[in-house]
């Protein structure tokens, strides 16, 4: 499909077609590349509160193998903790 740019006051508007399932209200980050592409990628929501940062985990922890080491590192200077 096809679609057209055009002026809404100051601005350029391309529509999107129904079928993308874009709702409403949906941020986007938009970017040009080098070739020309316009690229619009969804905004993340930033969480209001770590419940809702956390609501879909119900998980256990596992830190990356290549850190382990520093799990046990105790503090030798002036570290923020």
């Amino acid at each position: 499909m096809t679609v057209k740019a055009r002026k809404q006051g100051n601005s350029l508007m391309v529509t999107l077609p129904r079928y993308l399932e874009v709702e409403e209200g949906t941020s986007f980050t938009a970017r040009k590349l080098k070739n020309g592409t316009i690229e619009l990628i969804p905004a993340k929501k930033k969480p209001a509160s770590m419940e809702e940062l956390f609501k879909d985990w119900h998980g256990e922890y596992n830190s990356d193998p290549e850190m382990k080491e520093w799990d046990n590192v105790k503090p030798e200077g002036n570290e923020i903790w």
